[in-house]
């Protein structure tokens, strides 16, 4: 008896038992709902996360071609005693097999190379990149420029920040 037949001093009889399968339903739907509420919590929690792992893929397939085209230009280097290439496609196809569009997935894809002479140095030691001398066109950036401190440096071509606030031109 439950509580509200002792107050209404009333009695539920049954007259016939339970089948197997009506127990059986009333078990899993007791077990399954906690375990839907819980896949349901992890669920909110864990799409969030999984879904700016595409975009960080990308920026890390960005980060690799950056890093090969580095390869390839070191190797150019030290095959013409010290002299960088005119242009990064000189690199194909005897150090890289294309030059490849960035990636960058907060930009539309630009194939090829933006050209810069040494007024894009600066730094104490003009090594480093000005980002207020930058196009912006997404492309990879190449510096042409035989006297420039930072000539042969390649870099992608935009002042905007990756997932991790970092602008990509630095890297």
């Amino acid at each position: 008896r439950a509580l509200h037949d002792y107050i209404a001093d009333t009695r539920v009889v049954r007259v016939e038992e339970l089948s197997f399968g009506r127990k059986f339903a009333v078990i899993a739907a007791g077990l399954l709902f906690p375990l839907l509420v819980v896949l349901g919590i992890v669920a909110a929690i864990a799409i969030p996360k999984f879904s700016n792992l595409n975009t960080q893929a990308a920026e890390g397939s960005t980060k690799g071609r950056l890093g090969m085209m580095r390869s390839a230009l070191s190797i150019y280097y030290g095959d013409a005693q010290g002299h960088y290439p005119a242009n990064v496609a000189d690199l194909v196809p005897k150090y890289l097999p294309a030059v490849e569009p960035t990636g960058v997935p907060t930009l539309p894809p630009a194939p090829g190379v933006e050209l810069y002479g040494a007024e894009v140095c600066s730094g104490p030691k003009g090594a480093d990149i000005d980002p207020a001398k930058l196009r912006n066109t997404g492309k990879w950036g190449y510096v042409a420029a035989p006297k420039a401190p930072c000539d042969g440096t390649v870099f992608v071509d935009s002042t905007q920040p990756d997932t991790k606030g970092t602008p990509w031109y630095t890297y």
